[in-house]
């Protein structure tokens, strides 16, 4: 019995360090194997919608100042337990409370981003890429469901994508998927974006933009699936990316390189996207 409460109490203790529910985050997972050997042999589906998701991006620091408690003595282990497990629920509620308050703050400074999305749907924005979209009621177990999420910098003068990606097991359980993973995208700077006048110009450019990163992420997604990117052995490198004023570091190695983007997958097996800085080179390149 003894043995038993302190497992519990180890369990509750771990929950203190819990982190709230992201949608734009999920651990890699590829059961798939040869199950699919081309692209047009996987139909997929957005999950969600079709509506385009557009986020103000912020500082992801979700580190909040102790939550003070004083715990009670005379209670014993269990009522120690108890007040523990308050403890940190607490602590996630800030948090999370935190977090959605800060959102609302990063939403409100690319308002004008958000109003133009408005008229776009994801299927829209895929064009050409769209002949395997199928709707929800017609999904099955080889379905590839899709969650795309689009985030702006601040002063809207750069956008990003983080698409989950996942089929689930058809056997359900423990093996809740049979494959899922991330793909970032960054887009390249459009700062023209801001200086339009003409808010149909201004929309033209933010779906262009916004088609383009999520033809290449579900490109990457579909590469991963069909096995066209294998395990990279590869040098591990570090790639830098400016964000939000900040440069984030990237541990990871090059599955693709192009004049467009250099895809690297890092350690977490995530793959992003990241442009190539096109200076001199008058090469067209198609994504």
């Amino acid at each position: 019995m003894q043995r038993f409460t302190f497992l519990v109490f180890i369990m509750v203790l771990a929950g203190c360090g819990s982190t709230p529910y992201r949608d734009d985050y999920t651990k890699h997972v590829n059961l798939v194997k040869n199950q699919f050997n081309e692209p047009s042999s996987l139909t997929f589906t957005f999950d969600g919608g079709d509506s385009v998701d557009l986020r103000g991006h912020y500082d992801g620091d979700d580190e909040v100042g102790q939550t003070a408690i004083l715990y009670q003595g005379g209670a014993g282990l269990v009522g120690l337990i108890a007040q523990i497990g308050l403890h940190a629920s607490l602590v996630d509620s800030t948090r999370d409370d935190k977090l959605a308050v800060a959102q609302q703050e990063a939403n409100a400074q690319i308002q004008t981003l958000i109003d133009q999305v408005q008229r776009l749907s994801l299927p829209l924005l895929l064009d050409d890429m769209g002949e395997n979209l199928v709707t929800r009621d017609t999904v099955n177990t080889q379905t590839l469901r899709l969650r795309p999420i689009f985030f702006s910098k601040p002063d809207m003068s750069q956008l990003m994508l983080k698409l989950v990606a996942w089929i689930p097991h058809p056997k359900g359980g423990k093996n809740t998927s049979l494959y899922q993973n991330m793909i970032e995208v960054h887009g390249g700077k459009f700062a023209a974006v801001t200086a339009l006048d003409d808010n149909t110009k201004q929309g033209d450019v933010l779906a262009q933009s916004l088609a383009v990163m999520l033809k290449k992420a579900l490109q990457i997604a579909l590469n991963d699936v069909t096995g066209v990117y294998q395990k990279s052995n590869g040098a591990q490198a570090s790639f830098f990316i400016e964000q939000n004023n900040k440069t984030r570091v990237i541990r990871g190695s090059v599955v693709e390189e192009n004049c467009d983007y250099q895809v690297v997958q890092d350690l977490h097996s995530w793959f992003i996207a990241i442009p190539v800085e096109q200076k001199e080179s008058l090469v067209a390149c198609n994504i």
